[in-house]
């Protein structure tokens, strides 16, 4: 067995010294459908002192060859436990974050509780990044303001930012050794968090001289008709605050007779977070909606509470160069809306609809600091909202996608592969005639009767088990298991491997989802 460990940068070209004296077992390793290579297990004899300087392993890109050069597995160390004389000393990749924000309830100069949610820009350690890769953490915070929750973030960075070595005490002594505990590349994506902003779809930018203000007007509307269909997501509003208003009500509304009819969707902006000076206010909807081109829309801006000294302004064109539409204002007078010879700034939106395999593509390609090549060998043929808020993580997206799988009712695997180039495919259907077979002594065969070479991997492929059931008087009852679709697959230290089976829940807690 050959173990090789990889100085820590994006391309691993060059290795990492081993003290000489050190004696490397590796004691099991596994593999999975979603990225291939999961976790392995290292057992080293040495003297304390090369034993200690495996502390510094963390982050490194790990190989194992059988000594025909085969390879058997990749990733990363992710921990390392070194016990020595009466002391534990622990490093673990895991406890590392060099980029940090804060999501947070935010309160007011006054302290007073406004009960929306802010998150603070990402803050980072450059020589952290460079030395360890990128990983974010977003941390929950109390009601706090600005301040606050940029101040708490910057203590987190300083506190996380390098690895921390943790000691406790032996209960028993023994002899010097270490553990040293591995990760799959696939791993590195628990460490990201899953941004994908929403698509300028349409929009009016012109600003002109004249302005209309919520001190005056109650309401306005934009008509507007799209020429392509849009998923719409956000819609924006080119707007300035005075004072203290009301929350900024933005809605979609349909058309009655060329006027605002009834609304279909809505989104609110809180007034604090909207600034004194002209800028764009961006204002998520409850929920998308699909605009059909050629169809006629209205946005509809509102607010529940304005006055001489505290409103909004929104300029306006009143060259009326928007082809489109025109802008309406609402006479509480007459209780209808009146056209004018105007428009005002808009922008739409898209949560565009993105088909699975093509989001895929670009988690890897975007979050993927140290992968090459992707090969994508399958198209879904599901197409699903590609919006990403940034609160959950590029691994938990990509599992979803994977498990949702194909138009076929199949899911789709991946694996990166050594040279860190990944794969992407959909999970084969069941073949009556298995090209493997697991059996009884715990190894897996060709049907032609020879034992699979060191370093097969069954992951991702049907075996057989009929050596097994065969044997079973209840032999013809379950005939619906003789093929197995392996899952995943962990080795001992001896190469034997144990097969998983595909949406295999663990017996001793059966709630645990891939316990």
């Amino acid at each position: 067995m050959n173990i090789y460990f990889w100085q820590r940068s994006k391309y691993l070209n060059n290795q990492h010294g081993i003290p000489g004296d050190l004696e490397i077992k590796l004691e099991r390793y596994s593999k999975t459908w979603l990225g291939g290579c999961d976790k392995a297990e290292f057992s080293v004899d040495g003297s304390k002192e090369s034993l200690l300087l495996l502390l510094n392993l963390v982050r490194t890109g790990v190989t194992v060859h059988t000594e025909a050069a085969t390879p058997l597995w990749w990733g990363y160390v992710g921990r390392v436990e070194v016990e020595v004389e009466g002391v534990l000393a622990t490093v673990d990749f895991e406890n590392i974050a060099n980029e940090i924000a804060v999501a947070y309830t935010k309160v007011d100069l006054s302290g007073n509780t406004i009960g929306i949610r802010q998150t603070t820009p990402w803050i980072g350690d450059p020589d952290s990044i460079s030395e360890y890769g990128r990983r974010r953490l977003l941390i929950t915070g109390a009601s706090m303001n600005a301040v606050s929750a940029n101040a708490l973030a910057n203590q987190k960075l300083q506190s996380l930012r390098l690895p921390k070595l943790v000691l406790t005490t032996r209960r028993n002594s023994g002899k010097n050794q270490a553990k040293i505990y591995c990760r799959g590349w696939i791993h590195l994506f628990e460490g990201q968090y899953c941004e994908v902003p929403t698509t300028l779809a349409l929009s009016f930018a012109t600003v002109g001289q004249g302005s209309i203000s919520f001190d005056v007007e109650k309401k306005w509307a934009q008509s507007f008709t799209p020429v392509s269909d849009i998923n719409l997501g956000e819609i924006a509003v080119y707007t300035k605050r005075t004072g203290s208003p009301g929350d900024l009500s933005v809605s979609l509304y349909s058309d009655n007779d060329g006027k605002p009819g009834s609304q279909l969707v809505s989104g609110t902006k809180f007034s604090g977070l909207i600034e004194t000076n002209y800028g764009w206010v961006n204002v998520p909807l409850s929920q998308t909606y699909m605009l059909i081109s050629g169809t006629k829309y209205f946005i509809v801006v509102d607010t529940d509470n304005a006055d001489a000294n505290n409103f909004y302004t929104f300029p306006i064109d009143q060259n009326n160069t928007y082809p489109g539409g025109n802008l309406f204002l609402y006479d509480n007078v007459q209780g209808a809306w009146i056209e004018q010879e105007s428009d005002t700034p808009f922008r739409l939106y898209a949560n565009e609809l993105i088909e699975t395999t093509q989001q895929i593509q670009n988690y890897l390609t975007q979050f993927g600091e140290v992968l090459n090549w992707i090969r994508i060998d399958v198209r879904s043929g599901i197409y699903s909202e590609s919006h990403r808020s940034g609160d959950t993580t590029v691994y938990d997206e990509l599992k979803a996608h994977l498990e949702t799988g194909t138009s076929n009712y199949r899911r789709i695997l991946s694996r990166i592969n050594i040279d860190r180039t990944v794969d992407v495919w959909e999970q084969p259907d069941e073949t009556s005639l298995p090209e493997i077979e697991y059996r009884t002594d715990g190894r897996i065969y060709y049907l032609a009767g020879s034992e699979v070479e060191s370093g097969f991997d069954p992951v991702g492929k049907w075996v057989s088990v009929i050596p097994i059931t065969k044997s079973s008087s209840y032999f013809s009852a379950i005939n619906g298991m003789n093929n197995y679709f392996v899952d995943a697959c962990e080795w001992d230290s001896e190469g034997k491997p144990s097969i998983r089976p595909s949406d295999w829940k663990n017996p001793y807690a059966v709630r645990i989802q891939d316990g």
